[in-house]
């Protein structure tokens, strides 16, 4: 493979390995994988979202301190943060 192939490549892998947008935050399910939990699994379509932050229960709970998608998309993974203890947890998009 030509060096200017192996850019090009890692380039477009690096740009489809960015945030994941909120409408992709929705498809799907998360389930927890470390750390602080508001639940064994989330279902963003019935806990809203406003600004990152997570509201259950018309109550702000947690902050989502970064999004990650990867680049075959089975891993994408949040990170969240509590409001009331600081702790943060991870969560994997099923």
């Amino acid at each position: 493979m030509r060096p200017q192939s192996i850019i090009l490549l890692l380039c477009v892998s690096t740009f489809l390995g960015c945030t994941l947008t909120d409408s992709e935050l929705k498809k799907g399910w998360w389930k927890h994988g470390s750390g602080y939990s508001i639940g064994d699994v989330i279902y963003f379509n019935g806990r809203h979202v406003r600004n990152d932050t997570i509201i259950i229960n018309d109550r702000p709970i947690a902050v989502i301190k970064s999004r990650k998608r990867t680049i075959i998309g089975d891993d994408n993974e949040i990170i969240i943060k509590s409001l009331h203890t600081n702790e943060t947890g991870i969560y994997y998009q099923k």
